[in-house]
């Protein structure tokens, strides 16, 4: 064939697409799985896995969706990224503390350049070969949480990171792992947002920027998605000090650092970004079509 003789890009995407030139498709495979790892570059994933669910009266990670649960829902949707954290609030199944139960505030307050030290923070082992919590010293009620992330269904290569502190809400979970992660971002995402797909997550971290330091979704309604977001882990010691002074609001970080607002005006992601909190978000979310 010569070089006149070439089919159109068009059309030969389109036949590895119906599987009639497989050498074309292996190659356009392997061109997407280097798009999106430049994508993913220097970002790691953070499933927050939540607290009581009080608003629902059930655990909403362990709620049915898709032959398996909320939470490896949102987790499937974030194996790419090769850095993976499951944020584990304190005591939750331990007989700890819930988040949200405590004021949290300052009270044993661990300095970020002190206890709370970047190194050896994450996958240190302590003398019995379990993973070690991040901090240091392990809380009370925690050793579960410091487990294997198959505890909760996930696979391995998940590390399962308590709060630091008690009764932060999701500020907490946030917190630690800014101070754990090697990336320099990472992307936060709540386990109730079970039809997350990985379109509305590649369209955030394109909007990421050496003069930004969150990157979060809004809706028409107005709604900033601050639990499905990007963080820069520079964020750290400005949600250190929200919480010393006991101010646990992401939206009151996100007026306070350079955030970047992107407005999701397409249907299917507006759809990914719906929140399941009570049983008549649930009710409605059955009646939803995802596509």
């Amino acid at each position: 064939m010569s070089c006149c003789d070439r089919k159109p890009a068009a059309e030969i995407r389109a036949d590895a697409g119906k599987g009639k030139d497989p050498a074309a498709k292996i190659r356009m495979d392997a061109e997407e799985d280097k798009g999106q790892a430049a994508k993913i570059r220097d970002c790691c994933a953070v499933l927050l896995r939540g607290g009581r669910s009080r608003r629902m009266g059930q655990d909403k990670a362990l709620l049915p969706w898709g032959g398996g649960t909320f939470l490896q829902a949102v987790a499937a949707c974030l194996e790419m990224f090769p850095e993976k954290y499951l944020s584990v609030a304190y005591g939750i199944g331990t007989g700890g503390s819930a988040g949200g139960e405590e004021s949290g505030g300052g009270k044993g307050f661990a300095d970020e350049k002190g206890s709370a030290d970047r190194e050896g923070s994450v996958g240190g082992k302590k003398a019995d070969g379990a993973e070690k919590p991040v901090g240091g010293e392990e809380p009370a009620g925690t050793g579960q949480q410091a487990g294997s992330a198959r505890l909760y269904g996930l696979s391995e290569d998940w590390v399962v990171l308590p709060d630091r502190l008690p009764g932060c809400g999701p500020m907490g979970g946030i917190w630690t792992a800014l101070l754990t992660c090697k990336s320099r971002w990472a992307l936060i995402t709540s386990c109730d947002i079970p039809a997350l797909g990985q379109p509305l997550l590649l369209r955030l971290l394109e909007g990421r920027g050496e003069d930004v330091d969150l990157v979060c979704p809004v809706t028409p309604d107005g709604r900033m998605h601050l639990t499905c977001a990007l963080y820069s882990r520079t964020l750290a010691p400005q949600i250190g000090e929200r919480i010393r002074e006991g101010d646990f609001r992401l939206r009151s970080l996100a007026d306070r650092c350079r955030t970047k607002r992107i407005p999701i005006t397409d249907p299917a992601m507006i759809r990914m970004l719906t929140n399941v909190n009570t049983k008549a978000d649930l009710a409605l979310f059955a009646c939803l079509r995802f596509e």
